[in-house]
């Protein structure tokens, strides 16, 4: 596995509807000989580069240049498209009037995942104290930074804003404020290593502002500017691929590390662990799907198979790795996993009974002045317990990990009545 943790979607032709806007982004980012092109081509350079995952990073540079290289709003309909492949960044003018309305909109209402921020280019130092509430709303929402650091090749940027030294008080004052300083604040290499052994909340990626080719800036950063040994034992948590698409190619970046010698585990780190680890509560959260069947029984007790009806809300669902809940609302029905045959359900049924017999001293059967009626359902109440009230599978590539033989009722057991079930899929 492989995640991305900074791409600029500036390109992408669902966001590029407007020539206007286009052309703004062209000069405010500085990369003018590209055209917008298709989900298609970049998941191919996506698949390609062996890269299942990428974070878009917009930037609001209202107040500097009026307008925004990429919006939060944009980013949420790319996300929304493709939930699956993208992870989706907001950004904030920190110089705006109504930033923090602006950011909590994008966390609550957009569901955007962290923030990306450009002190270089939005012109404010790190520790400026204007920055303290977005800093703690980021915290309240537990949701990560994403920094530009060091040399930026955007024009109207200043390097001053985003020297490496001017974020070590915020990760001071903020320890639980996970925060990225990007491109390894190149060509302050010594400076973020110094952050990063300091503060184990200050992490960096791969995005190397390269002058030569990848495999020689990847090579002097790794052996050279830093120790040969540095990742391995210090740094391995704390740095996370990441190409500065469309400036620099996926395949390109993971070529040049490829060529690095490091352990296992710390070339597991930088393809994916670190990012899950810089923002693992945002995914999780995100990939929950949640669905309801509902189904009306006709008899006292009835076999219901939902079997394809489950089979088939996890196909379309964006969740595609991960397991599948089926829960049943409730406490007089069952889920039932077994063989779908007219026979199985028989025999089970007639076992149920036998155990849980009709005429028996149910203490149930009483008059409940909450019901304003008398309880008559014992059987259904004790069966539903035999029987369990949920069943789990595993899902792995969008389908149910499950024997050929295995079916999935719903059971009623205090009919007629409408009945509901809930399906959950959870994971990535």
């Amino acid at each position: 596995m492989i995640i991305d943790m900074h791409i600029h979607p500036i390109f992408y032709e669902a966001v590029c509807k407007d020539k206007e806007e286009l052309e703004f982004r062209k000069n405010a980012f500085g990369v003018f000989k590209q055209s917008p092109y298709g989900y298609d081509e970049m998941f191919a350079e996506m698949d390609y580069a062996h890269v299942d995952k990428a974070a878009l990073l917009p930037l609001d540079v209202t107040t500097t240049e009026g307008g925004q290289i990429v919006t939060n709003d944009q980013i949420a309909v790319l996300v929304k498209d493709h939930p699956e492949r993208f992870i989706g960044f907001a950004s904030v003018d920190p110089h705006r009037e109504d930033a923090l309305e602006v950011l909590e909109h994008a966390f609550r209402d957009l569901e955007l995942k962290g923030l990306k921020l450009n002190p270089a280019k939005q012109k404010f130092f790190p520790d400026d104290p204007i920055m303290n509430p977005i800093y703690e709303l980021c915290i309240r929402y537990n949701r990560p930074i994403i920094f530009h650091a060091g040399l930026s090749w955007e024009p109207n940027t200043i390097t001053e804003y985003a020297y490496p030294l001017k974020f070590e008080r915020v990760a001071t004052r903020y320890p639980q404020l996970r925060m990225c300083l990007a491109h390894f604040a190149w060509p302050f290499v010594r400076e973020m290593v110094m952050l990063m052994i300091k503060y184990p909340n200050v992490y960096t990626d791969t995005s190397v502002l390269y002058l030569d080719s990848p495999e020689e800036s990847i090579a002097r950063l790794f052996t050279v500017d830093m120790g040969p040994l540095w990742v391995d034992r210090a740094l391995y948590r704390q740095i996370m691929f990441a190409s500065n698409g469309p400036r620099f190619r996926q395949f390109k970046i993971l070529r040049a590390l490829e060529k690095i010698p490091m352990r296992d585990y710390a070339r597991e780190g930088i393809y994916y662990k670190n990012a899950l680890r810089f923002s693992i509560i945002s995914l999780i959260s995100r990939m929950v799907d949640l669905h309801t069947i509902e189904w009306m029984s006709h008899k006292p007790e009835e076999f219901h198979m939902i079997t394809e009806e489950v089979h088939e809300i996890v196909k379309n669902s964006p969740v595609k790795n991960g397991a599948v809940l089926v829960l049943t609302a409730h406490t007089t029905t069952g889920i039932m996993v077994n063989e779908g045959l007219p026979c199985v359900e028989r025999d089970i049924a007639d076992t149920l009974t036998r155990i849980v017999p009709l005429e028996a001293d149910y203490m149930h059967a009483h008059f409940l002045p909450s019901y304003g009626a008398t309880g008559n359902n014992s059987t259904g109440h004790i069966k539903s317990l035999l029987c369990g009230n949920h069943c789990m599978f595993p899902v792995v590539n969008g389908k149910i990990v499950c024997g050929g033989a295995q079916d999935i009722y719903l059971v009623e057991f205090d009919g007629p009545q409408t009945r509901r079930v809930y399906v959950e899929i959870i994971g990535e």
